[in-house]
């Protein structure tokens, strides 16, 4: 899983992508690795209805406060992947694609996972 989260943080950098993919795809990077510190920790989240949302719900839950703040902005990011990948076009900034980025750069160091 590491794997593909590190190939979604390298093809989020991609500049000739639209910013909205490339911020659906650090997204998706966030939200493996969230997935991941679960797992790690012998959990695993199911079910399709919000399955997002629980996932960094539960994150929070076994890291601690120290997670917090970026799991709340993940969920943010969740709002507005939502809206970019089924409603608009053109939602998504390159700077929210680089502030994006550098929160799950953080994320992943302050989780513990190398």
């Amino acid at each position: 899983m590491l794997s593909l989260i590190d190939r979604d943080i390298a093809d989020a950098g991609i500049a000739s992508v639209s910013p909205d993919r490339r911020f659906a795809i650090a997204y998706s990077a966030a939200l493996k690795l969230a997935s991941y510190v679960i797992r790690k920790r012998g959990y695993r989240v199911a079910g399709k209805v919000g399955h997002h949302w629980i996932t960094f719900q539960v994150a929070g839950e076994v890291l601690g406060k120290k997670a917090r703040e970026h799991l709340d902005y993940f969920d943010v990011c969740r709002r507005k992947r939502n809206r970019l990948d089924y409603d608009l076009a053109g939602v998504a900034t390159d700077k929210e694609v680089s502030e994006l980025i550098e929160k799950l750069i953080e994320f992943r160091s302050l989780s513990g996972i190398s």
